[in-house]
């Protein structure tokens, strides 16, 4: 049966629309309570992004401090020692102005002890006065050892050499003064054995000489004494 206006306002209403307007009504009714209870919620406030980052920038972490960089002590300089002067040397005396060096002569036998023969010798000329000139161009006669009446004693030859077979030619240096006798003696070559040297050094030391003359005067001179020492000949 449909409505019509014309129908009178009185009419009952049927259960189905009756129903239906009640579940309208009820679902206002709930969308509205439900609108009030979230209005009543407050969410929670949010923080914003920009100042989270301002909090964090806010608080740097900490680091440690760094120990200070001590540099270390300089090195000491080296002490530069001077070095110590060496000393000066020693004067070296002039040679005697009249003494002479006679060429090596031939080997003179232990037994008998001879002078050595050379060709006379010209000296060099020292241009002072006259007199000195022409005393100085004057030849040197050579000293002489081996005169019957200088008496000169052999050089004695070592028992203890002869045992061993020590033999040898010593070379002595004998500064002859101008009395003849002897001033100094050197050893010039030795002979390889100590005790035939000093058994020449002491005997030649003893001797006697003709002494050296430039012309007529007796002048002091060195002179180059060998000696021989030779099992067989004595």
């Amino acid at each position: 049966m449909q409505w019509s206006p014309n129908m009178p306002s009185s009419a009952p209403l049927q259960p189905q629309r009756l129903a239906l307007l009640t579940l309208i009504f009820l679902a206002h009714v709930a969308l509205l309570w439900a609108l009030s209870h979230a209005a009543r919620i407050t969410p929670p406030e949010e923080i914003p992004s920009a100042v989270i980052g301002m909090l964090v920038m806010q608080t740097p972490v900490s680091e440690p401090t760094p120990e200070p960089i001590v540099p270390p002590p300089p090195m000491p300089k080296p002490v530069v020692r001077p070095k110590p002067t060496p000393p000066p040397p020693l004067p070296v005396a002039p040679p005697s102005e009249r003494a002479v060096t006679a060429p090596e002569p031939p080997a003179v036998p232990v037994d008998v002890p001879t002078e050595t023969v050379s060709e006379p010798e010209t000296p060099v000329v020292v241009a002072t006065t006259e007199e000195t000139k022409v005393s100085k161009e004057l030849p040197v006669t050579l000293p002489q050892s081996s005169a019957s009446f200088l008496h000169n004693p052999k050089p004695e030859y070592p028992l203890k050499s002869r045992r061993l077979n020590e033999q040898g030619t010593v070379i002595l240096e004998v500064y002859i003064l101008a009395d003849g006798t002897v001033g100094e003696v050197k050893l010039k070559d030795s002979s390889g054995y100590p005790r035939l040297d000093e058994s020449a050094l002491r005997a030649v030391q003893k001797w006697h000489y003709v002494p050296a003359k430039r012309g007529d005067e007796p002048i002091a001179y060195w002179y180059r004494q060998t000696v021989e020492f030779n099992l067989k000949s004595g």
